[in-house]
């Protein structure tokens, strides 16, 4: 499979201006290192969490039909994101320009999981329970009209504002929406 047809243009919110989009690349070794690791979950977010459709395997939906649940019910995706931090407080990448991260947050009800089926291995569940999406990354340009996404992961969600990172404000150094 050419994952990167999927994710050629993955639009966002820009963080100059919410109303307007930004395009975004997946890290070209990332998926690829994945993939190779197996783990299926990681890949699975990256369809689902971030570009907003169901993981391509095989009888996709399979488990929801069992369930009475409808596969093609409306998620969030990284275009719906309802949140945006700059610079990250903590080592996250080699390139030492953590800086000039930006941290998407999206309101995930649902997330993938592998389960070993021989109709479907991946199946819709609920998302973490007290966590909150967060998918990172860097710019090409000022205009922040392109860029990458270098990492995405589950975060704790905060006590007080459950729709954000735990302890956000020690976590990101500033919030730009």
């Amino acid at each position: 499979m050419d994952w990167k047809k999927f994710f050629a243009d993955v639009s966002v919110p820009s963080p100059l201006d919410k109303k307007k989009t930004s395009s975004l690349v997946i890290d070209d070794g990332m998926v690829p290192a994945i993939a190779n690791q197996g783990r299926n979950n990681k890949l699975y977010e990256l369809f689902h969490n971030v570009g907003g459709m169901p993981p391509p395997v095989n009888n996709i939906g399979h488990h929801e039909k069992i369930s009475g649940v409808s596969p093609d019910e409306a998620d969030m995706s990284l275009i719906n994101s309802h949140a945006l931090f700059k610079g990250v407080k903590r080592p996250l990448t080699d390139l030492k320009h953590d800086e000039n991260v930006y941290i998407y947050v999206v309101g995930s009800k649902y997330a993938y999981s592998y389960i070993p089926n021989m109709a479907c291995v991946a199946k819709r569940v609920d998302a973490p329970k007290d966590a909150i999406f967060v998918v990172y990354a860097t710019f090409n340009d000022e205009g922040c009209t392109t860029g990458k996404i270098i990492q995405w992961e589950w975060v704790k969600a905060d006590i007080a504002s459950p729709s954000l990172p735990k302890n956000h404000s020690n976590r990101y150094d500033k919030r730009v929406w």
